[in-house]
């Protein structure tokens, strides 16, 4: 049972370390914001439409 519980106790400080980055990027890293165009051709757009 002692394995068992060593790596119950590795898992758990495994999720933590893993979670805490998550919330670290969450707060530090802004997404930057920006208009973003996209020019699509008439070509594709018209034989996409033969479904």
């Amino acid at each position: 049972m002692p394995t068992v519980s060593r790596f119950l106790v590795r898992l758990a400080i495994l999720v933590a370390i893993a979670y805490a980055v998550m919330l670290g990027l969450a707060y530090f890293v802004k997404p930057h914001q920006g208009e973003m165009t996209v020019d699509v051709p008439l070509d594709k757009v018209k034989s996409g439409s033969n479904l």
